[in-house]
C-alpha cells in the first residue's frame, strides 16, 4: 500500500467514530492527484440545523471546517484541505460514509441546485421578459434578469443576470470549496435551468443597489 492509501486510511479511520453537533456525514477524496498531494475532507452540513441555529451560517460552515482540519492534524499528523457542503441529512445524523467521492462540475451544481430550490425566492415580472427574483415575496432583491440596449448599436440587445454579492458570497461560504467566480457560474446554471434561460459568466454583472445602468462595455464579468 502506497503513502497516499495509508494516508487515507488513516483519515477515514478517524473519521469513522468522530461526530459534530450538526453535521450529517464525512467523505474522504480518495483520489490522487500529482499536482495537489493533499488529501481532502468533505463535511456535508444539515441544511435545516444551519438556518434554524444561525444567523451567519458561512461563519459556522468556516468554524466546522477549521475545527475538523485542527483535530485530523492533531490525531493523524496530516495536513489535509476541509471543505463543505450544506444540504438535507436523508440518513442518521452520526453516520459517516467515508467512501470516494470526486468534486465534479456536475455534483457541485446539484448540490447548489438543491440548495437554491429549497429556498423561499419570488419572482417578480417587470415586463418585456425581464424580471427580479426576491429572497421571500418582500425581501430584497438576489437575482435580476435585464433585456438591454447597447449604447453602440441601438438595434442590439444582449441579456444580462445581476446577482448580489450577499447571494455569491453565502454560496462560496456554504460550498467551501468553491472560488466566488465558481460560486456565480453554478447560480447561473441554476438559473439556465430554473428559467429556460442560455446565459454564461459573460452575461454577468454584480446586482447594484442603485438603479445605475451598466452598459455592455463595462460588464464585470470573471473568466
Amino acid at each position: 500500500m502506497d503513502k497516499h492509501n495509508k494516508s487515507v486510511n488513516l483519515v477515514e479511520a478517524f473519521l469513522k467514530d468522530y461526530t459534530l453537533k450538526g453535521v450529517c456525514s464525512f467523505w474522504v477524496d480518495q483520489e490522487f492527484h500529482e499536482d495537489d498531494e493533499s488529501i481532502a475532507v468533505y463535511i456535508n452540513i444539515d441544511l435545516d440545523w444551519l438556518n434554524k441555529e444561525f444567523t451567519k451560517p458561512g461563519f459556522v460552515a468556516n468554524r466546522l471546517r477549521a475545527g475538523l482540519k485542527e483535530e485530523i492534524k492533531k490525531y493523524t499528523g496530516l495536513d489535509v484541505y476541509v471543505g463543505s457542503t450544506a444540504i438535507k441529512c436523508d440518513k442518521p445524523i452520526k453516520e459517516s460514509t467515508g467512501k470516494k467521492y470526486i468534486i465534479t462540475e456536475s455534483r457541485i451544481n446539484k448540490l447548489v441546485f438543491r440548495y437554491l430550490d429549497e429556498q423561499d425566492f419570488h419572482t417578480s415580472e417587470i415586463g418585456d421578459g425581464e424580471f427580479d427574483i426576491t429572497n421571500g415575496k418582500h425581501g430584497n432583491n438576489v437575482i435580476s434578469y435585464e433585456i438591454k440596449h447597447s449604447l453602440t448599436f441601438p438595434d442590439k440587445t444582449y441579456d444580462v443576470i445581476s446577482i448580489s454579492d450577499d447571494l455569491a458570497t453565502k454560496i462560496a461560504y456554504l460550498f467551501g470549496f468553491l472560488k466566488t467566480g465558481e460560486a456565480i457560474t453554478s447560480i447561473i446554471n441554476w438559473f439556465n435551468q430554473k428559467y429556460n434561460k442560455n446565459l454564461d459568466i459573460h452575461d454577468f454583472e454584480w446586482l447594484s443597489s442603485n438603479d445605475d445602468d451598466y452598459d455592455d462595455e463595462d460588464q464585470d464579468y470573471y473568466d
